[in-house]
């Protein structure tokens, strides 16, 4: 039964790969849908993060990254937007 319910959600989770996205679309699968994909780019890769929801999800901490191009943020070690004084 344990097995029944992890292949269920590891379905409703599937998202088809991709050679390219655009940020617009990565935006969309931020894991705000508690069930579905959960997005998160780094360095031209895209990892469906839906396992570590727990991680990346709404009010997790590192839900900064989820639905983006978390690169910049893994690279400066930085868990919060950066100001426009960092960005410079």
């Amino acid at each position: 039964r344990r097995e029944a319910k992890r292949e269920e959600r590891r379905k409703a989770a599937y998202i088809e790969p991709r050679d390219e996205w655009r940020e617009e679309e990565l935006a969309e699968w931020r894991g705000e849908d508690f069930t579905g994909p959960l997005l998160v780019a780094v360095d031209g890769l895209v990892f469906n993060a839906w396992q570590g929801r727990h991680f990346y999800g709404p009010g997790c901490e590192y839900h900064i990254m989820a639905g983006r191009d978390a690169t910049r943020l893994l690279a400066k070690q930085k868990l919060e937007e950066e100001t426009e004084a960092e960005k410079a």
